[in-house]
């Protein structure tokens, strides 16, 4: 399975704007993943990517840690770390 960074980052504005009444701000949360996957809006291959990484941490965090460089997360993921993690293969197997 690959991994979901390049559908997250073509549907990075509607998964942003999924969850609170703060609005987009170019960030993916926990609960932006999880708000997508109830959404009637959101197409299948949306969910799909955010369901992936909801149960699978290790791809959210390694996403969340490319950027560093050091592995370190903050459990936020922006646009930068999606684009630079689908050019990279990630140190384990994805399942799914």
């Amino acid at each position: 399975m690959p991994l979901p960074t390049t559908t997250l980052i073509s549907y990075l504005e509607v998964l942003d704007t999924s969850f609170g009444e703060a609005g987009p701000d170019g960030l993916l949360r926990r609960e932006d993943r999880q708000a997508i996957l109830h959404s009637p809006d959101a197409p299948a291959s949306a969910r799909e990517s955010a369901r992936s990484m909801l149960e699978n941490p290790g791809i959210f965090d390694w996403v969340d840690g490319v950027a560093q460089g050091d592995g370190h997360t903050d459990q936020i993921i922006g646009q930068s770390d999606l684009e630079l993690a689908a050019l990279r293969s990630p140190p384990f197997d994805v399942v799914g």
